[in-house]
């Protein structure tokens, strides 16, 4: 079941995990499997990059972790733009300084006159 608003949260835990499979996007479901997506979005985990004060955790491979969070963002890209919302992913200004370096936005491709 995929829930497209808050008006159709999951009612309990059990419909929770359901609605969140991953890859989200039907595009990265056909070249990646579950097990393989689950690596890729724990590489991609940058809250222990290079660039930031982690107490001494860094795992080395900032490039790396940077280009499998750049794929975990837009499978949700294209899952939002698989359930009908036109879609852009955006990078933020000075992004080595924080793990949240890229911006979805989306608005209903319904609205004819909002591009990205």
């Amino acid at each position: 079941s995929v829930f497209k608003s808050y008006k159709h949260l999951p009612a309990n835990e059990s419909e929770a995990d359901l609605a969140l499979s991953h890859p989200r996007s039907e595009w990265m479901r056909r070249v990646v499997s579950k097990e393989g997506f689950a690596l890729i979005a724990k590489a991609g985990d940058i809250s222990h990059g290079a660039e930031q004060d982690n107490h001494g955790q860094n795992h080395g491979y900032d490039s790396l972790a940077r280009v499998c969070k750049a794929n975990v963002e837009y499978d949700r890209c294209q899952s939002a733009q698989e359930s009908g919302y036109n879609v852009g992913l955006f990078k933020l200004i000075n992004a080595g300084s924080t793990a949240k370096a890229e911006l979805i936005t989306g608005v209903p491709a319904t609205w004819q006159d909002v591009t990205f």
